[in-house]
């Protein structure tokens, strides 16, 4: 049973789910995803490429997503689009790769 959504985000590094995924799932074009997530409340994420923005961690405060952008290139490294090239920083669109 599926439970909550996933979007992927691909040119932008950014997968969002309800649970945190499996880290198997988070690699597009031979990079890392972000995983964006909640479900697990007040807990700490996993290790790896994972935020949880549970409210009760982000004491019901909203976070930007470029804070999140810039967290996984941060880790990994600027996003690069299927040609290798890096991704041009502007305005987010919702355009899934799903």
């Amino acid at each position: 049973k599926k439970t909550g959504v996933e979007r992927k985000f691909g040119e932008y590094g950014i997968f969002l789910s309800h649970r945190p995924a499996h880290e198997s799932g988070l690699e597009l074009n031979g990079q890392i995803m972000l995983n964006v997530h909640g479900h697990i409340h007040e807990k700490p994420s996993p290790p790896g490429p994972f935020r949880n923005v549970s409210v009760e961690v982000m004491n019901y405060e909203p976070i930007e997503i470029e804070e999140l952008i810039a967290e996984r290139e941060a880790v990994y490294g600027p996003w690069r689009d299927r040609a290798g090239n890096v991704r041009a920083r502007g305005v987010i669109r919702e355009n899934a790769d799903a």
